[in-house]
Formats: structure tokens, sequence, C-alpha cells
């Protein structure tokens, strides 16, 4: 054979083996650049969805802004424009902003029941009426009335230490939190858990936080009170099927509340329509225009005593629903 030939030969493998390390190499920069173009994408749209996130979040916070702003214009009369105040027991608020709409829920702590001035029999009801056993609806009550009640000698010693760091003097609730420290009451039947309603939606379902307030009077005002609260009040199902349509159209009146609503004389727990109160707790829920994101704030809000400051002041501020 002649060298010529060889040295070709030789020359075409190697021209052979570098386009094939060509080929190879291109190939693996391909996959470099499409999998970097996919984490390069995803880092976009994770930061879009944080920024739909805080965008939501500031409108809802704008929800109880404008809300507060609108309760301090309190409207009376059936001719009043609700857009322009706040009627007295009326139950939302919508907004419409550019970058999306919001819906505030007002729910006057005047519709639950008070923790601290309620009977043992009336928070029983109550309880029952929101599905707990009967059984342990009737001892739960009991260790509310306990718990509220210092006995002599602790009135007589009241810088007396409590039992354990875990419990608490007995006193009046400040805050409805404190009843997590009572034996059985958890926080799932404080705030409720996560299920499927009936219509198969996920949902918060049971909470007594929907039902028990440390604020507000002796009775329930039923433009806010819980379906649970009526019944427990003595509610047949027709007078509460009744109310709450009435109350999705305007504000109830005590004409509303005809005699034969009522199921129980007893005034166990006393039904008012006056749509008052000092305290709300607003639950404003943005949703952006597309669908991009939503978000629920809420606050608890209370009537200023003072001229000083906004008539409206927050109590407390939820980052969240529950």
């Amino acid at each position: 054979m002649k060298p010529a030939t060889t040295a070709y030969r030789r020359l075409r493998g190697r021209s052979g083996s570098a386009l094939l390390g060509v080929v190879w190499l291109s190939v693996a920069l391909t996959a470099i650049a499409f999998a970097l173009s996919r984490t390069v994408r995803g880092e976009l749209d994770r930061a879009a969805i944080h920024v739909d996130a805080a965008r939501a979040y500031f409108l809802a916070k704008g929800g109880i802004e404008r809300a507060r702003l609108r309760m301090t214009r309190i409207q009376t009369g059936d001719r009043s424009d609700p857009n322009l105040g706040f009627r007295l027991g009326q139950n939302w608020m919508r907004f419409d902003f550019p970058e999306g709409n919001v819906v505030v829920e007002i729910i006057g702590e005047g519709g639950k029941l008070n923790v601290n001035q309620a009977s043992g029999e009336a928070l029983a009801r109550v309880l029952t009426s929101s599905g707990l056993d009967p059984v342990y609806s009737a001892a739960t009550a009991v260790r509310i009335v306990t718990a509220r009640k210092p006995t002599p000698e602790q009135l007589l010693d009241p810088a007396g230490a409590a039992e354990s760091s875990l419990s608490r003097r007995p006193a009046s609730f400040r805050e409805l939190e404190e009843l997590l420290v009572l034996p059985g009451i958890t926080s799932e039947v404080l705030f409720g858990t996560w299920g499927r309603n009936r219509a198969g939606q996920w949902a918060k379902i049971g909470g007594l936080h929907r039902h028990l307030s440390v604020f507000g009077a002796g009775g329930i005002d039923v433009n806010y009170a819980s379906p649970e609260v009526l019944r427990a009040a003595g509610l047949g199902p027709g007078a509460i099927a009744s109310l709450l349509e009435i109350r999705e159209l305007r504000p109830l009146r005590s004409q509303d509340l005809e005699p034969n609503l009522m199921a129980d004389r007893s005034g166990l727990i006393p039904v008012t329509a006056g749509g008052g109160g000092a305290y709300y707790t607003l639950w404003s829920r943005a949703s952006l225009h597309g669908g991009r994101a939503r978000r629920s704030v809420g606050a608890l809000v209370a009537r200023a005593r003072s001229r000083s400051g906004h008539p409206i002041r927050v109590v407390r501020w939820y980052d969240a629903e529950f």
C-alpha cells in the first residue's frame, strides 16, 4: 500500500471522530440551553406569581380600608345608596379597582353569643347546634362557665399563681383563643377544619369562632347571626330560611321578627334586629382580573370612643382567613 493512501485513510478517520465529537457537543449544548430556558421560564413564572400575590394582598387590604371609610358614614332608610356609606345590618360591600374586584364580608360581633355573658345552657345549645356531640357540648359549656368565675379563695388572693403554665386564672375571656386552654377545645373545634361541603367543594367546615365572641350584648343580632346560632335561639328551619333570604336583599328590621318565627319563648338567647354594635369582623377577598391571583385578609374593627384618630379603628389584623 502506498504511503499516501495510508495517510489519507488516517486523516479521514480522524475527521470522522472529530465530526462525531462536534455532533455530541452540539447535542449537549442544546440540552443545556433547553434546560436553562426552562429554568429561566420557571423562575419568571414564579416571580410573576409572587408579584400577583402581592398585588392581590394589597388589593384585599385596600378593600378593608375602603370598607372602614364607608362605615364612618351611617345611612338610614331604604332609599339610601349603599355605595356611599354603611347601613346598620349590612352584610356585604363590593369594590371595583383597576387591578381587580374585592368583596368584603361584614360580620357584626353582636350576632355571636357572648361567652362572658351567656348561660351554660345557652352555650350548650349553640355548641350542639354547630354539630358537636350534646354530651361534649354540655361538658364544654360547664368548663367555659367555670373558667370565667374565680373562686372565693382566688378573690382573696388575686396575685396567686395558676396551677400550671398552660392554665389560666378564672376570669372573663379577653380573647376567644383563650378557650384553647380548656380541656376538649382544640384548634379544629375553635377554627374548623378543611373538607368538602355539600356542593363537593373544599371549604372550611365548622369552627366555634363563627358563633361565639367576647364582644356584644347578651342577645344576638339576626342581621349577623349564623344559621346555627339562630337555630339555637329557637327559630325553625322555615323561619331561618326566610330571614336569610330577606337579609340578602336588605338589613332585617324588628318587624321582620314576627312572633310566629320564634319557637322558643323562654328568652334563653334573646333575638334582636338592631344591626348596630361596636365591633365588626371584616373579611376582604380580592381577585385580580383574569383570575391571576386571589387573596383574603381580615380585620376586627371597632368604633372609636374618642374623636381623635380614625372613627373605625383596627383592633386585630388577620393576614389569612380562618
